[in-house]
């Protein structure tokens, strides 16, 4: 019984022996079994808003006094003039008839100026080179307003000047600066490339009736638009008009304006999307106008599938090889 015994324990240790060694033999031959959990890098959905600025509006003019920069009364102290400004002075034939402004063109552009005043007195309006040589002006005696056109010169240094023939003053010289811009190309439907973003600044240009009576610009529709406006505001001659037309993907007037103000604006509904075109036209006159678009389109929502990163949640365990004491302890055993 007790040889039996002996030898069924020791058949037990052999056989776990082996099961051991056949486990160690697969977990060497296979990669191990990590336990992973699936986490999303990026929502599912992503939303790109139509949130456009309104950018579309009137034409702003800051107002700002020559008096504290007096005595202007000559190029050497010439007051520096910004694009779109209002300059508020004053002027008297007996002491003080001249104020000068200091205008710098970059590029070629054109200069608009319009001298107002309340009395009686008699006040002109000269344009000079940086060499004083007179490049335009009105010198006659005529009431209030004044309206003056330096067109299309280029890039340097002009003075402004206002001056008291007989009299005195307090004025207001409003003053613009802008050159052309896309063209020849802007001059009709099939060749302009000139495309305005409902998120870029407004855009601005010059246009005259008798020597650059159209500009036409695109503007992209998106997907969804509810309702697009176009406005124009301008500032040129007395008797300067401008329209506006808008033309849809086909070539189709989709709308249009046609008043005499110095603001218009055109708009539309529920709008395809689609590359649009406005033309501005100058019905008379010449001016440096601003356009701008203001667009409300619904979110574009794209459903897109998840990148799923495969996170371990722990590292593989080690597999320790069981002890081997070098002999066997039942043999040790006495009987």
């Amino acid at each position: 019984m007790k040889s039996i015994k002996f030898h069924s324990h020791r058949f037990l240790t052999a056989m776990l022996a082996l099961a051991a060694v056949a486990l160690m033999g697969t977990v060497a031959l296979a990669d191990p079994i990590i336990p992973v959990f699936d986490r999303p890098l990026v929502d599912d959905i992503h939303v790109l808003d139509h949130h456009f600025f309104p950018l579309w509006g009137m034409i702003n003019w800051p107002e700002v006094s020559e008096t504290p920069t007096e005595p202007n009364n000559d190029k050497d102290h010439a007051l520096m003039v910004t694009d779109c400004q209002v300059m508020l002075g004053h002027v008297d034939a007996a002491s003080d008839p001249n104020d000068y402004f200091k205008v710098v063109l970059t590029s070629q552009s054109s200069i608009f100026m319009k001298l107002t005043w309340e009395s009686s007195a008699w006040l002109n309006v000269y344009v000079y080179n940086s060499d004083l040589t007179p490049v335009t002006y009105l010198n006659e005696d005529t009431p209030s307003p004044k309206d003056l056109c330096a067109w299309q010169y280029n890039a340097g240094t002009f003075y402004v000047r206002v001056r008291a023939a007989e009299g005195s003053s307090s004025y207001r010289l409003t003053i613009a600066v802008a050159g052309q811009t896309d063209e020849p190309g802007n001059d009709a439907i099939d060749t302009t490339s000139w495309q305005i973003g409902s998120t870029e600044t407004p855009v601005r240009s010059v246009i005259s009736a008798t020597q650059d009576s159209v500009d036409f610009i695109q503007i992209a529709i998106p997907w969804g638009c509810k309702s697009a406006k176009v406005a124009i505001d301008w500032f040129g001659s007395d008797n300067a008009n401008l329209d506006l037309t808008a033309y849809g993907p086909n070539g189709h007037v989709v709308s249009m304006s046609n008043a005499s103000d110095t603001f218009e604006t055109i708009s539309g509904a529920d709008l395809p999307s689609g590359i649009y075109t406005i033309s501005v036209n100058a019905v008379s006159g010449r001016a440096v106008y601003q356009l701008g678009v203001e667009i409300d389109a619904d979110p574009i929502i794209i459903d897109r599938p998840p990148f799923i990163e495969r996170i371990p949640i722990w590292d593989p365990p080690y597999f320790e090889p069981p002890f081997d004491p070098g002999f066997d302890p039942d043999e040790m055993r006495p009987l």
